[in-house]
């Protein structure tokens, strides 16, 4: 039955004069319920439509009285009865076997049943879809395609071989999959863009450092032994060399007089001439580091399967059913490479939340799939 079929009937009493205009409706056609009939106005000869008052149509055919609609939704967890699920799906934030779309759907039902003004009784499935071999569908798809529920808390993602199902399918995400990582030193392509102790190896930075001390060493023993030869010549606190040095390296001049002493002005310009070949080298490097694209890690499947990031997924039924059934030659080396050798007690299980994979993806070395969504 059509919502929007109006209904024009004569008034008793005034000889075809007036004309009762009743809004006929349904709650829903799917349902084979009761259809509902409103007058909202009538015509009459000379007057016009005069309509009433209080008539809301959208707000009348929106009450559906209580009704009880079959739901189904997607919860990958044993024993979960459809009591469990209004608890299971308000409960705010990651919850296990519940992936982070059916949530908010389920969040927009629940505005829509106070709107409304009707009930669900919930049918759960472990997944979206699939057949068996005689063609019976399964999941939440083979339930709404045998006319089992009347709505789904979930939406369902567009894929070429649910062709068939298109008219029950409806987009509100954008879909994203793809693996998170940080960037570690055992990566190949790791970029250390930002960091600006690159430039140098740490055995360079050592060997600075070392050759600092050097040069701060050889200073102070000069200038005492130039002062016990010479009363023109005081015996400086070796502080006052190490800012010097410092000045120097940084090339923003020394604290007093260069000192007329040969020996001293040999060991400056020698350190000047150190820190001017270094500053070039380490500012080139920074510059085009700045000024280049930032660096990647592994962008496809291949570079994942070669990289040695240990692999991690989202605890949810779509990853099982991903390696149990997919057919790529791609997907079945990831699953014989990175998922099926054994691992030790103290690492990442293949299987892993939101919550407790952080703390490996922080130390690095760790890349964790899982899915986004963009409304």
């Amino acid at each position: 039955m059509n919502s929007d079929v109006s209904v024009a009937d004569p008034l008793a009493g005034f000889n075809g004069t007036a004309i009762e205009i009743a809004d006929v409706y349904a709650p829903g056609r799917h349902l084979c319920k009761d259809i509902f009939r409103k007058s909202y106005g009538k015509w009459i000869i000379g007057r016009g439509m005069m309509f009433e008052s209080d008539y809301r149509p959208y707000y009348d055919r929106g009450n559906f009285n209580g009704l009880q609609l079959r739901g189904v939704t997607v919860i990958d967890k044993d024993n979960v009865t459809s009591n469990d699920v209004d608890r299971i799906l308000s409960v705010p934030g990651a919850e296990q076997g519940v992936v982070s779309f059916i949530k908010y759907h389920y969040a927009l039902l629940v505005i829509l049943q106070d709107y409304h003004n009707f009930k669900i009784k919930f049918r759960v499935t472990r997944g979206w879809a699939g057949r068996l071999k005689s063609g019976y569908r399964l999941g939440l798809i083979g339930v709404l395609a045998r006319n089992e529920a009347d709505l789904a808390t979930t939406g369902i993602f567009m894929r070429t071989n649910r062709h068939a199902e298109f008219d029950m399918i409806h987009q509100s995400w954008e879909f994203s999959a793809g693996f998170i990582y940080r960037m570690s030193s055992i990566l190949s392509e790791a970029s250390n863009q930002g960091n600006f102790f690159t430039p140098f190896d740490p055995s360079v930075w050592i060997s600075l450092a070392f050759t600092l001390v050097i040069f701060l060493v050889i200073m102070k023993v000069s200038a005492v032994f130039i002062s016990k030869h010479s009363f023109n010549e005081p015996n400086v606190p070796i502080a006052s060399y190490f800012v010097d040095i410092m000045g120097t390296m940084s090339q923003q001049g020394i604290a007093a007089a260069v000192s007329p002493r040969m020996t001293i002005r040999i060991i400056l310009f020698s350190l000047l001439s150190m820190s001017v070949i270094l500053y070039n080298y380490y500012t080139s490097t920074v510059v085009s580091g700045l000024l280049s694209s930032p660096g990647k890690g592994p962008q496809t499947i291949r570079e994942v399967i070669d990289s040695p990031l240990t692999l991690a997924f989202l605890n949810i039924g779509y990853h099982r059913v991903l390696f149990r059934e997919s057919k790529s030659p791609l997907i079945r080396e990831l699953y014989e490479k990175k998922v099926l050798p054994p691992r030790r007690n103290n690492s990442i299980p293949v299987f892993i939340s939101i919550r407790s994979v952080v703390p490996f993806l922080q130390k690095g070395g760790y890349a964790f799939h899982c899915r986004w969504f963009i409304q």
